[in-house]
């Protein structure tokens, strides 16, 4: 019967739920009242007839008046549904006011949230409801967790065009400014796309586009002149200074899907990771493959590779999955959620911080380490002056996807997420046109450049970081070129 009525819970709006309870109610009251022997005989009592009549107006009136029973307005910014464990929609009510005050302040204007009374589980849907309602983002598979202080949701907000998703983890009901911030940055970036020709006349809109599109050229030319920059430093640097690695190791780990059912998955990790080792595997590195792995396994792993590396060696590790800023020791810490992660008071317990990674890692003072993350919040807490003191030989460089309070984008254009596959891309095409070294800063620097044009064309924030936390040289990813080109298959034998 729970179960049951669950269900009913997820199909009905509030107030005719409310509704349809009173009249069960009320024909109960009429059977015994009454003292009628069949249940059959209470339909042509018209004291029942009436009070459904009332009733059921009443709830409609209800529905249609706090705006859940029609269509909004004008064509909506954001659709926001049901969060699934919202207890009395606690969370989506607290959601959807923050972000319509913050974006009625930024634009000095009444924008539209509309709350729809209804789940969104999967991005197909989402994509058909924004068509629906002419809606420019639509929140989707929003889950509430309770977590140690609060409560906490993860959900992905979905951009109509460009079409792209983002997903966020454990934000808090109230929202960090710098979060909301983000999420503010992102809609605002769709609104030229929704109702601009109620707001502003032709000329002034043609105006607008021209100046985007000069905008536009002018991020294309910048990423140009940085691109042909990065050569001439490349060129200008000795084989000395690039320090080209004895061997070259790889440790590729994507987690898409967790134990936890509260925790959403993410459809493209796995295939990002694939991505990014049949590419390194075609630049000559020795690439193994974890995929949705505990935080045992995680662990395990990148300590035997961190210990077993000597002078001059390079270790790649690229990890994509869910992460997010979390509170740790009272300070704001990037957490990676391996695939075992509980949610709630133990997340931080049973996640891994980007100190703990890089203490793993860095147990061996040989070798060089360069990390990738490609996740939401950048390298938040990192103390980076901690592990400048320390005395090593070798690098250890870390590039993270986003700055510290960004979150990272998917892009269903792109097949996966914008970093990662900016990343496959620029070594690709090294790998294949060039025959000399291809040395890290170079690398970065045409990410940066294309993921800036990018970014800018999807009307988005996401710029990715490049640290180095001790050493000095850049790092060689591959000195030459292989006098041929062998298959995955002779690589791995």
């Amino acid at each position: 019967m729970d179960k049951l009525f669950e269900q009913i819970a997820k199909i009905l709006p509030p107030p005719l739920l409310m509704g349809l309870l009173g009249i069960c109610v009320v024909f109960f009251a009429t059977f015994y009242a009454r003292g009628y022997r069949a249940y059959g005989d209470v339909l042509q009592d018209g004291f029942f007839r009436n009070s459904v009549v009332m009733i059921a107006a009443i709830a409609f009136l209800f529905w249609v008046n706090t705006g859940r029973g029609m269509r909004p307005a004008a064509k909506p910014v954001l659709i926001v549904p049901f969060f699934a464990s919202d207890e009395r929609e606690q969370y989506r009510i607290a959601f959807s006011t923050q972000i319509e005050g913050q974006l009625n302040e930024a634009l000095r204007t009444n924008t539209s949230i509309f709350n729809l009374p209804s789940y969104i589980n999967d991005p197909e849907t989402a994509k058909q409801v924004a068509r629906k309602y002419g809606a420019s983002a639509v929140i989707y598979a929003a889950t509430v967790i309770d977590t140690k202080d609060s409560r906490a949701a993860c959900f992905k907000l979905m951009l109509v065009d460009p079409e792209l998703s983002k997903t966020y983890s454990l934000v808090p009901m109230s929202m960090p400014q710098g979060q909301l911030g983000e999420i503010i940055n992102t809609l605002r970036g769709t609104l030229p796309l929704v109702g601009s020709s109620q707001t502003v006349g032709s000329d002034t809109n043609g105006r607008v586009d021209s100046l985007e599109a000069q905008i536009r050229a002018i991020g294309v030319e910048l990423a140009e002149l940085r691109r042909a920059s990065a050569d001439k430093r490349v060129e200008s640097k000795t084989l000395e200074a690039l320090k080209t690695p004895l061997s070259r190791h790889a440790i590729v780990i994507g987690i898409g899907r967790y134990q936890s059912p509260e925790i959403p998955s993410l459809a493209l990790a796995q295939a990002d990771a694939s991505a990014v080792n049949d590419t390194l595997i075609r630049l000559g590195f020795q690439s193994s493959m974890l995929q949705d792995s505990t935080r045992a396994a995680i662990l395990e792993t990148l300590s035997r590779a961190g210990s077993a590396l000597k002078d001059r060696d390079l270790l790649i590790v690229y990890l994509t999955g869910h992460m997010t800023a979390a509170e740790f020791d009272g300070t704001r810490t990037l957490v990676i959620l391996p695939a075992d992660v509980k949610p709630g008071a133990s997340m931080l317990q049973s996640g891994i911080s980007i100190t703990e990674l890089v203490q793993v890692l860095s147990r061996s003072s040989s070798g060089n380490i360069l990390l990738i993350l490609d996740g939401c919040s950048g390298v938040a807490g990192l103390d980076r002056a901690q592990f400048r003191r320390r005395q090593a030989n070798g690098n250890f460089v870390i590039i993270a996807s986003t700055g510290d309070n960004q979150v990272a984008v998917e892009s269903a254009e792109m097949g996966g997420a914008v970093f990662t596959r900016t990343l496959v891309k620029v070594l690709a095409d090294l790998g294949s046109d060039r025959t000399g070294p291809i040395g890290l800063s170079e690398v970065f620097t045409r990410v940066s450049a294309l993921m800036q044009s990018e970014t800018q064309r999807m009307r988005i924030e996401q710029a990715p970081q490049m640290i180095d936390l001790w050493g000095s040289g850049d790092l060689i990813l591959r000195d030459s070129a292989p006098p041929h080109s062998p298959s995955l298959a002779e690589l791995t034998r």
